[in-house]
């Protein structure tokens, strides 16, 4: 006979194993408040790629482009009314606000194309933004933007948590929703949804804004805890190559897979940037191809299908 944990006791488990989160950058030491951090923001990133390519079907190599609007959106804010602290974190979610609109009005042409075109548009749009953002003073031209000088590592990383959790469970939730559905569809065979009733292009607009929303987050989050934001750093290449892989890495197009996977991931990369930091990216680089050659469904989906625990 099985037995089976009843739903209120995995309930109170995660109950409990989050208010111990939540408390643990007061209780412990700067590098593992930092580590995890890193954890929650690899899983939101690549969770939010995710949305638009392992949902829908959409690739998106420019992804970075709202983590980069929401730091700006961040930056530009605090320097330009001479906030405080006190202010990080309604203009962390001024940012993710308006790299979802970004990604709203952007979704709207963009996402009238399908296959490498929009994925080589992405990929535009992202350089266009960087050499926007390098020719104008008012971004901070090449020299970027100074924050105050603060210590944010608690803050930065209780809202890494706080949007780390939030998008479990909306998009477990929105797997199960029309929303969800509709974008299955979508990513299954687009021209017989089309000619089912389903409004293909705007389930895709609302999708491609609600990925760009949480990057934005995190990109404020983020220029908060460095005090400072270049164009370099907003709308580097690395960073839409870290949320593939991650996802890749986790399982694409599931729920729980590149959030698991970016625990894997992360410690992955922190074990081979101590013991070989020369050849770091060589053997990282290695270990991902031979994860999507040999485990194409993520190595996450099939461990947890080898243990027989159900993948979301």
């Amino acid at each position: 006979m099985k037995l089976r944990k009843s739903p209120v006791a995995k309930h109170t488990a995660g109950v409990v194993i989050f208010v111990g989160l939540v408390i643990l950058p007061f209780v412990t030491k700067g590098y593992i408040v930092s580590l995890l951090a890193t954890i929650f923001v690899a899983g939101v990133l690549a969770s939010s790629w995710n949305l638009m390519a392992g949902f829908c079907g959409y690739v998106s190599f420019g992804h970075q482009v709202f983590f980069g609007v929401g730091a700006y959106t961040t930056a530009i804010l605090v320097t330009s009314l001479k906030l405080g602290s006190e202010s990080l974190w309604y203009s962390v979610l001024l940012g993710g606000l308006v790299a979802g609109g970004v990604g709203f009005a952007l979704g709207y042409p963009a996402l009238k194309l399908r296959g490498p075109y929009f994925s080589i548009l992405t990929m535009g749009v992202s350089e266009i933004f960087y050499v926007i953002m390098v020719n104008t003073p008012w971004f901070g031209g090449a020299e970027g933007l100074n924050l105050p000088p603060v210590y944010t590592l608690p803050k930065f990383y209780l809202i890494t948590l706080v949007t780390f959790v939030a998008i479990y469970f909306l998009f477990r939730w929105l797997r199960r929703s029309k929303f969800g559905v509709a974008l299955s569809a979508i990513r299954q065979d687009e021209d017989a949804a089309e000619a089912s009733g389903v409004s293909t292009h705007f389930y895709k607009i609302l999708a491609f804004a609600l990925s760009g929303f949480f990057p934005g987050i995190i990109g404020g989050a983020y220029v908060w805890y460095i005090t400072y934001i270049d164009a370099v750093a907003a709308f580097d290449l690395h960073i839409v190559v870290q949320m593939i892989a991650v996802t890749m890495f986790g399982g694409l197009g599931t729920v729980v897979g590149p959030l698991i996977g970016s625990v894997f991931f992360t410690l992955l990369s922190e074990y081979l940037w101590a013991r070989m930091p020369e050849l770091y990216l060589v053997v990282l680089g290695i270990i991902i191809v031979i994860v999507i050659e040999f485990l194409p469904r993520g190595a996450v989906v099939h461990a947890l299908e080898a243990l027989k625990i159900k993948v979301v």
